[in-house]
């Protein structure tokens, strides 16, 4: 089954979707220290890594898929992301 990755209404097909889509990252942590050695540590949720790939757009319309993609960074939108069986909104930053 091929993998689909899909950017707003972009579909990347074949070679273009590239061999590792990073997941996961960290938790948010406020850390307070203390005279003495005391620390506070409280847990503020889920931060995820950015989400970041480098690939190549293949075919005859490669520049216009390029333009498509660059024109989602220039707007600065919040776009769909699907891939594997996750969804994030997310904003193209480069």
């Amino acid at each position: 089954m091929d993998t689909v990755l899909q950017l707003g209404d972009f579909v990347f097909g074949g070679m273009e979707v590239p061999e590792v889509l990073p997941l996961g990252g960290g938790q948010r942590l406020v850390v307070q220290n203390f005279p003495g050695g005391a620390r506070n540590v409280q847990s503020m949720g889920s931060d995820h890594a950015p989400i970041t790939w480098q690939g190549l757009l293949l075919g005859s319309n490669a520049i216009d898929r390029a333009n498509q993609l660059d024109a989602m960074r220039i707007a600065g939108l919040s776009q769909p992301l699907q891939f594997f069986d996750a969804r994030y909104t997310v904003v193209v930053q480069s």
